[in-house]
């Protein structure tokens, strides 16, 4: 295999990494050619699919400490965190973590978010909707009873409280259920990297 060849192979497997990523590892491979020679980069580095292989490890590997960093005041985006741990599967052709398993983990995954933010959105604004309603039954009926008129009001703020909690719960949800899909494939790939 020559060096046009290997790039051009490479080229294949890394085609889909974010632009800047891809330009990034092309240009150093270029480089590192150039430098070192064809035959010695060759036996250093194995074929084309162990080199995009690594790439991928060291960019999951380094979006994975970004995450982390990002408590301390760094911005991660969540697709490009989510589009790193879901590229290494999308790489291997054979069992779980092949294209099939992941579009189907990437299916149930969406799914049940899907499922969470109906059912959440739906009764929140439900709550809302109600509690209001109440509300202003409450208010309006102080001239018949003000006992009466304290209880539909006091019911009504109660939904409406109750509301922006369901409301809030569902988002927290849906987040859990997305970063907690990110960590449980980062695991499976981590855990898969330890056996080979």
């Amino acid at each position: 295999m020559n060096r046009a060849e290997y790039l051009n192979q490479l080229n294949k497997y890394l085609k889909k990494l974010p632009e800047s990523d891809y330009k990034n590892a092309m240009e150093y491979f270029t480089e590192y050619f150039d430098e070192v020679g064809e035959q010695r980069v060759i036996e250093e580095l194995g074929t084309p699919k162990e080199a995009a292989v690594e790439i991928l490890n060291n960019l999951l590997g380094q979006n994975i400490e970004d995450g982390q960093d990002q408590e301390k005041g760094g911005a991660v985006s969540g697709k490009r965190m989510g589009f790193f741990v879901y590229l290494p599967i999308l790489k291997n052709e054979s069992g779980f973590c092949g294209v099939a398993g992941a579009f189907l983990f990437f299916l149930v995954v969406l799914l049940v978010l899907l499922g969470v933010s109906v059912v959440g959105i739906f009764g929140a604004f439900s709550l809302l909707w109600l509690g209001g309603k109440y509300f202003i039954y409450g208010i309006t009926a102080v001239s018949h009873s003000l006992s009466g008129a304290s209880m539909m009001a006091g019911m009504g703020i109660f939904g409406i409280g109750v509301g922006f909690l369901v409301l809030t719960g569902t988002v927290l949800a849906g987040r859990l259920i997305f970063y907690g899909s990110t960590q449980l494939i980062k695991n499976l790939i981590l855990k898969r990297r330890g056996k080979k």
